[in-house]
């Protein structure tokens, strides 16, 4: 599991000094809170979100727009291009074959794939997720107070953000992604995710997913064409795992 402890760490990061979008270590929370709030910040080309990083965590730069991402959507692309003709030709089964065999057969390639695209990411070093919560509009500010608060703390993820205001009519909810630093740390994703649930975000009875950025960067969205399912993990799915796997 990643160990986000301060114990160790002589000096904080300041990953969005000077970039007005995101909380400044030289104001507090509170402060960040009341400068940009999301119920009534208007979006735009530059203020695409709002952010706040973990000032106890001393990440690697960004890989943000490096070779290594186009390294794997390069890669990747070709993945899903491979996955698409695989499936055609599948689709085309001979006039007695069961279509649930087809289906099956379908399903394999798919899985194959999703495992080679997940590898690549790790190997290219793209791991980033990040859990999805909805917030209604007249929930949000609350919402992400809590969410800012416990980020600064050490208590969550590398970081969060929150979309602000972009649509008139403004539509009922808004995005919220609370970041982990690495998809395939299982372990870590659940903490996370514990915390949410500690914190009161995550109703009893109620699930909430997890995207990994490599799916982002590869435009795999919500019923896309090779039928991948758009979120990594479930709340629910996970807890059960994790809960089946302990010794």
């Amino acid at each position: 599991m990643a160990a986000y402890s301060s114990a160790h760490t002589p000096k904080l990061s300041d990953r969005f000094k000077g970039k007005w979008f995101g909380r400044q270590l030289a104001e507090t929370v509170d402060e960040f809170l009341r400068r940009l709030r999301p119920a009534t910040t208007e979006g735009s080309e530059e203020l695409q979100w709002i952010w706040i990083s973990n000032p106890y965590l001393s990440l690697p730069p960004s890989d943000e727009g490096s070779e290594n991402i186009s390294i794997m959507c390069s890669q990747g692309a070709s993945m899903l291009n491979e996955l698409e003709n695989i499936t055609f030709r599948l689709q085309q089964k001979p006039p007695h074959q069961p279509a649930a065999m087809t289906s099956r057969d379908i399903s394999i390639a798919r899985d194959k794939t999703v495992t080679s695209i997940l590898n690549l990411a790790v190997q290219m070093k793209i791991t980033s997720g990040k859990w999805m919560l909805f917030p209604l509009v007249h929930e949000v500010d609350h919402v992400w107070s809590i969410i800012a608060h416990a980020v600064a703390a050490n208590q969550l993820g590398t970081g969060a953000k929150v979309s602000p205001k972009r649509e008139d009519p403004e539509t009922r909810s808004r995005l919220i992604c609370i970041y982990t630093h690495d998809f395939s740390d299982t372990e870590d994703v659940i903490r996370v995710l514990q915390k949410l649930k500690e914190l009161g975000l995550v109703p009893c009875g109620s699930t909430i997913y997890y995207k990994c950025d490599a799916y982002t960067h590869l435009n795999i969205f919500s019923r896309n064409i090779w039928g991948i399912t758009e979120s990594l993990y479930d709340s629910t799915e996970i807890q059960n795992w994790a809960t089946h796997t302990v010794v």
